[in-house]
């Protein structure tokens, strides 16, 4: 299920994720229902027909974080919030 080793907030290339999803489409088109697991997460049919329909909509070649990048850049912290500001 992951797709690529991309630190915490990146974007992802949407042909990788295209091409995972379409792979996983196929399982689905094959059977009554399929589910994924890993990483503490269970993932089913359902859930890839979602996905696919929503990248369906997607334009473009990545596919952008839904938050603003920190904005506190050059920090190094342990936890990824930490880059932020507190307003």
């Amino acid at each position: 299920m992951q797709i690529a080793q991309n630190p915490y907030g990146t974007a992802i290339p949407l042909a990788d994720l295209r091409h995972t999803v379409d792979v996983m489409m196929e399982k689905v088109e094959r059977s009554v229902h399929a589910t994924w697991s890993g990483g503490g997460i269970q993932i089913d049919s359902h859930d890839i027909r979602w996905i696919h329909a929503q990248l369906q909509r997607e334009t473009g070649d990545r596919l952008e974080p839904p938050w603003p990048a920190p904005d506190q850049p050059g920090l190094r912290t342990r936890w990824p919030w930490q880059g932020y500001s507190p307003n």
